[in-house]
């Protein structure tokens, strides 16, 4: 084998090599933007969680309600009755359900603090994934890699322009 053939052979791998690294980059590229979007799609799951903890608990704060107010009906029925012994255990009732309800107060804070904290970080990670998202298709068209990512980059916008454009096209032609 000649010098010239042996130098062609190993440009040759250098040029596969090369494009191998492209790819395997491209690979990284998408798989960052995968892991970001299932980090984004758990955290709306955890959202959402929160949201139903938050309906469950003013349900239950609702009934808590409803029924406080009819322990102290019931307890000022029993003192005018003068019937101590059932005054003192609906008052007794009507104390443990108070605090339970303070807890359950405690808890609906708790939740709206929680809840606000994730929508903040959710919204900051949903513009730096969008930014992610252009960096990484910029990169992938600049480096030839091709772009799977153009369907989530086409917006509902311009699908509505382009059907706009076409009906108005569709029009002018006799």
């Amino acid at each position: 084998m000649s010098i010239f053939d042996r130098f062609k052979t190993t440009l040759k791998a250098d040029a596969h090599g090369v494009i191998d690294a492209l790819e395997d980059r491209a690979l990284l590229l998408r798989q960052c933007l995968r892991d970001a979007e299932a980090e984004l799609a758990r955290k709306r799951g955890e959202l959402q969680a929160l949201e139903l903890d938050r309906r469950s608990l003013e349900r239950d704060m609702k009934r808590a309600a409803n029924q406080l107010l009819e322990l102290e009906s019931d307890a000022e029925l029993a003192l005018r009755a003068g019937n101590d012994e059932l005054a003192r255990h609906t008052l007794k009732r009507l104390l443990a359900l108070r605090a339970r309800k303070r807890r359950q107060e405690e808890r609906g804070e708790e939740l709206a603090g929680a809840r606000r904290e994730l929508e903040q970080k959710l919204n900051d990670q949903a513009e730096r994934y969008e930014l992610m998202k252009e960096r990484v298709q910029a990169e992938l068209a600049r480096s030839g890699a091709g772009c799977e990512l153009d369907a989530d980059a086409i917006s509902d916008e311009q699908v509505e322009l382009e059907l706009l454009r076409r009906k108005a096209a569709s029009e002018v032609v006799p």
